[in-house]
């Protein structure tokens, strides 16, 4: 750019470039000045004007922010709220802000930025162009920044309406967008349409898959040999976020389905879906679902567990539990065999979940440190585990509760028997109906009846074979005599 090439000159070194250019914009001096000082010196040729040189600054850090540099996103917003910048703009200085972690943004920007370079006020430009050109590129930018009030005031009619505007006009970014908010009953409950949200969802997949090919077409027509075989590949390779997005949604709403949206539960499209972008970005939730699907419908079990650990290595919950399942149980029509420290090391990763462990995981543990399976037995482990899997919410608590009933009812090892702790536990199982622990609350009501028929009997021999010790009651065990009367 014009900036780095006079800063090159002058002596900056390219890593001083964006502070130099904060500096510059800010109107201070500093070590390498890229401008003339002394407006006495007729001799310089290279006399620069201030001013100007503060908008080329502008320039250079705006096209560095708009191709991704966060340190370039952070300045400019710092020096457009500064009062000491000769270009202050706390409008814009608030997008590059939220555009640091904000991807959809991020990107909007950058399809937007290259031809404002040299205007003062950027965003005005940007709804102008929205508003009197429909330039679709500039109406999804807008639409965002309206849906999320940055920048502007938040106003949802808005931002919805200057998407569909975008989205008329074959913007599959703000088609992915307002896919997802129609699509999402309880941010937009007033917009919630399922139905026109897939609907958005297939045309940006189809438009995806329509430019690939077409670009693979003029590869194709351009002499490359290699173009035709991989063609596949290329396809897969070419995602842009918008259409991960939009091949994620879909494959998560055809996984799922969507009852009330009549939308019925359609693995295979989900399978087609979730794969693309599970070879393309590797998604977590799309590898899972690939590998679920392949498990269980495709029954190819070795792809399946490729790609379930391919998400399980990302901490995604539903793999872990699944390969904790499978190396747990093992899986017989595919000849995998349980593998006890196979399912150990997952059930620990499951335990770790965040915020308190996936209960699943935390039973099995508990079996294998009580029946030794895989592992040393040890009993105080295993009623750890017990206890955190009892206090989950999922179906795993109530036979968590049942074995930690278990425990103290049969006391192994050196573990305490104690009916009355195992009554306890077992009935909080049985509150949720779960009908082992009934089972053993009866066995112990019985073994209760039976001890108490046994004191009973027992207190009515000891009365038979020693009667005198009730006739004490009434005074040396002999009847008083009668008073004396006068």
């Amino acid at each position: 750019s014009d900036f780095e090439q006079l800063a090159s000159e002058k002596g900056v070194s390219s890593e001083l470039y964006l502070l130099t250019a904060v500096e510059v914009i800010n109107g201070t001096s500093f070590v390498h000045p890229l401008y003339n000082t002394n407006k006495n010196d007729e001799n310089n040729d290279n006399q620069t004007d201030q001013s100007e040189l503060a908008h080329c600054a502008l320039k250079y850090l705006r096209k560095k922010a708009a191709k991704g540099d966060v340190e370039a996103k952070i300045k400019l917003s710092t020096v457009l709220q500064s009062d000491l910048s000769i270009h202050q703009d706390h409008r814009e200085a608030d997008i590059w802000a939220r555009s640091v972690f904000d991807r959809r943004l991020s990107a909007a920007l950058t399809n937007c930025i290259e031809g404002f370079e040299h205007e003062e006020d950027l965003f005005s430009t940007v709804l102008k162009q929205a508003d009197e050109q429909g330039l679709p590129q500039m109406c999804h930018l807008v639409g965002l920044v309206l849906l999320d009030g940055v920048g502007l005031p938040r106003d949802t009619e808005r931002g919805v309406n200057y998407l569909k505007k975008a989205a008329t006009a074959g913007h599959n970014g703000a088609r992915v967008e307002l896919a997802s908010i129609l699509g999402d009953a309880f941010k937009y409950p007033g917009l919630h349409n399922i139905q026109e949200s897939l609907s958005l969802y297939e045309e940006a997949a189809s438009k995806q898959i329509d430019d690939n090919i077409h670009s693979n077409a003029n590869n194709s027509n351009h002499g490359n040999s290699n173009a035709h075989n991989n063609s596949t590949t290329n396809m897969i390779r070419r995602l842009t976020a918008s259409d991960a997005r939009a091949l994620t949604d879909l494959a998560r709403l055809y996984y799922e389905g969507n009852q009330e949206g009549g939308v019925p539960r359609d693995r295979e499209k989900a399978y087609r879906y979730a794969r693309r972008v599970a070879e393309a970005t590797g998604e977590q939730f799309c590898q899972y679902i690939v590998g679920d699907i392949l498990l269980h419908d495709k029954k190819d079990a070795q792809q399946a567990i490729f790609w379930l650990t391919q998400s399980g290595e990302q901490g995604f919950p539903l793999a872990i539990e699944t390969l904790s399942r499978v190396y747990y149980y093992g899986l017989p029509y595919a000849r995998i065999r349980q593998d006890y420290e196979q399912a150990h090391d997952w059930c620990i990763r499951g335990d770790d979940i965040w915020p308190s462990g996936l209960g699943f995981c935390q039973t099995c543990l508990g079996d294998m440190y009580r029946s030794g399976l895989g592992v040393p037995k040890d009993l105080m482990k295993s009623f750890e585990y017990y206890q955190k899997a009892a206090s989950q919410q999922d179906a795993p608590q109530n036979y968590s509760r049942f074995m930690l009933g278990e425990m103290f009812y049969k006391g192994e090892g050196s573990w305490p028997q104690n009916y009355a702790v195992a009554s306890e536990y077992y009935k909080l199982a049985a509150a949720e109906d779960y009908q082992p622990a009934k089972e053993r609350l009866d066995q112990l009501a019985a073994l209760e009846a039976q001890k108490e028929a046994a004191k009973a009997a027992a207190a009515e021999s000891a009365m038979k074979r020693k009667p005198w010790q009730f006739w004490t009651m009434f005074g040396g065990g002999g009847r008083r005599k009668p008073a004396a009367t006068v």
